[in-house]
């Protein structure tokens, strides 16, 4: 048997010397085919050809049917299946299945969305995602995001967990690091098995669907106080709500805190509580206000130049998206209205009293507040009553934050009713000047000096004066307060 392949020679020779010369050829081999490729797609023409010499048919089928007449080495340009058969001399067969699709892949749907609470807004750390339907199987590449008109980077694509590589799911992180705001949008490439491009631009959303994304968390622009310090209303930036980001919901007593300056120090003991949040009108509160109203009481006797500031509660105010408002956020000092008012003059260290107290002058009497030679640390503790016919008293907090020595009897802290309604504070100094006979020549400083004046028969109609004392300087009692 003659199996290998090969061009073979056969003689045969009989008895009487008679050859018979027979020549055939054992081929085995499948003939080749070049310029396409078995399972391959094609976005262009192709010249399908054989190296192979002894090739005798070709046959070609378009979509399952017959391509009469095809010649092998004829240019393939329409799109379609193809299924080519080149059979040579030996009778062996090659067949390749390729297909020419110049057609780009369309964009059937896309449809964006977030995984915040409401999927039309995001906020740092959410997620942005743009599911993708195409009219075949692509390949998704080249994917931009936005927000706004800004540029944010680190896309990931996945297949949408369906297996269907016509689907996709293109999402990003809004970043903490990228603190932007606007319309966020998502740009790619889909690519089909031949190769084919489609750009999907950005604002390509075929469901008009929309995500906002907003990074800023509302904060407090203003506060208001009312003027018998009822209430403050405080103006936030944008609709504010309490609850969580989670479960957003109306803003209640707890998520703002009142918190109070004091003239006085402790000899001032006024505390403030939130008794309510309510609209401007005093109806309740729904969530998504930008103006509320806190009501406000409080306890003991207000003096001049006690403040009270809104701050927000630590993770207690959202806007709308989730974003928390930050603790430091506060409407500001709002100064208070007391019972009693006085106007201070720093060149004559005066007090004259505008509402709540009052007095009719009485020159000839001068209370000493504080200090003198046999005891330094003396001070007026004792409310003592200053003025002519109407009278009001007066009296020092202890507490002397400096080491200061009064040089002689003479020296200390005075008082003296000199007009109407008016009293002059001032410093007796001689021995710090170096005085012959002094028993000693020390200057004396005061920082906060607290003195205390009240009605004469209601004590919780006073206030409270921060007094700055220094006996070096001209004028030497001056207020902090003002």
């Amino acid at each position: 048997m003659v199996s290998e392949e090969g061009s073979y020679v056969l003689t045969v020779t009989d008895g009487a010397g008679n050859t018979k010369t027979v020549r055939f050829v054992i081929d085995k081999s499948k003939p080749t085919i070049i310029g396409v490729t078995d399972g391959q797609t094609y976005n262009s023409s192709v010249t399908p050809s054989s190296g192979d010499s002894g090739i005798v048919t070709s046959a070609l089928t378009k979509n399952g049917s017959e391509v009469a007449g095809y010649i092998l080495g004829t240019v393939v340009s329409e799109e379609g299946s193809y299924e080519l058969t080149v059979t040579d001399k030996a009778g062996n067969k090659t067949k390749v299945n390729f297909a020419i699709d110049t057609t780009k892949p369309k964009l059937t749907s896309a449809s964006i969305k977030s995984d915040n609470q409401n999927p039309k807004l995001a906020k740092n750390g959410d997620t942005v995602t743009l599911l993708i339907h195409a009219d075949e199987d692509v390949e998704i590449s080249e994917t931009k995001g936005r927000i706004g008109g800004t540029i944010v980077k680190s896309l990931i694509v996945n297949n949408a967990g369906d297996g269907d590589d016509s689907t996709w799911a293109v999402s990003f992180k809004v970043s903490e690091q990228d603190p932007v705001e606007g319309t966020a949008d998502i740009e790619f490439i889909m690519t089909d098995a031949a190769g084919n491009q489609m750009t999907v631009n950005f604002g390509s959303i075929t469901d008009n669907s929309t995500v906002e994304v907003d990074n800023k968390p509302a904060v407090i622009t203003s506060g208001v106080i009312e003027s018998t310090n009822q209430y403050v209303d405080v103006t936030f930036s944008e609709p504010v709500y309490g609850g969580s980001a989670e479960a957003l919901s109306a803003l209640e007593t707890t998520d703002l805190a009142a918190v109070m300056t004091k003239i006085g120090g402790g000899f001032n003991s006024v505390t403030v509580s939130i008794d309510n949040v309510t609209k401007t009108d005093g109806t309740p509160l729904v969530g998504g206000e930008s103006v509320v109203r806190v009501h406000l009481s409080f306890a003991g006797t207000l003096v001049q130049g006690d403040k009270v500031e809104i701050k927000a509660a630590n993770n207690a105010i959202f806007d709308h998206v989730g974003n928390t408002t930050a603790s430091t956020e506060a409407t500001g000092m709002q100064t208070l209205a007391p019972l009693v008012t006085y106007v201070w003059n720093e060149v004559e260290n005066t007090i004259t009293f505008t509402k709540g107290l009052s007095i009719s002058p009485y020159s000839n009497t001068k209370v000493q507040l504080m200090g003198n030679k046999y005891s330094p640390d003396y001070f007026l503790t004792t409310p003592t009553s200053i003025g002519g016919d109407v009278k009001l008293k007066i009296s020092v907090t202890a507490g002397w934050d400096n080491e200061a020595v009064f040089g002689a009897s003479a020296n200390g802290i005075y008082a003296q009713a000199t007009a109407s309604n008016t009293i002059q504070f001032f410093a007796d100094t001689k021995c710090s000047s170096g005085d012959s006979g002094c028993f000693m020549t020390t200057d004396y400083r005061q920082d906060h000096l607290f003195v205390i004046i009240e009605h004469l028969t209601d004590p919780t109609i006073k206030t409270i004066l921060d007094l700055n004392i220094d006996s070096r300087r001209k004028e030497n009692a001056i207020i902090n307060n003002e």
